[in-house]
């Protein structure tokens, strides 16, 4: 078992497996790295539409405009076998974690 323990979640992301963290205070479908979208410029999946993040200890005025882009998802351990159509925020979560070190 991973150190997140219940909060870990095994799932595909565009072909990708990955461990995804369930965060009940999120208001958000989803969060994920860019590595996990094709270039930006290069894809369909980029929206082209912008949703706007605040992190859990940014000031309430703190907004971030994060692009949107079509994922697919698989997560049988949520209840969904088969390919899912996602809308996500695509963002460097771990460049954030470690900026301010």
């Amino acid at each position: 078992m991973c150190e997140y323990g219940k909060f870990a979640v095994p799932l595909s992301v565009n072909g990708y497996d990955v461990v995804a963290l369930r965060d009940s205070g999120c208001q958000l479908e989803a969060l994920i790295h860019p590595s996990l979208v094709r270039d930006l410029s290069k894809t369909p999946e980029y929206t082209g539409e912008y949703m706007q993040c605040r992190g859990a200890f940014d000031q309430s005025s703190v907004k971030h405009p994060v692009p949107v882009a079509n994922i697919k998802i698989i997560s049988p351990s949520l209840g969904c076998p088969e390919p899912m159509m996602v809308r996500a925020g695509v963002w460097n979560v771990t460049r954030q974690l470690y900026s301010w070190q």
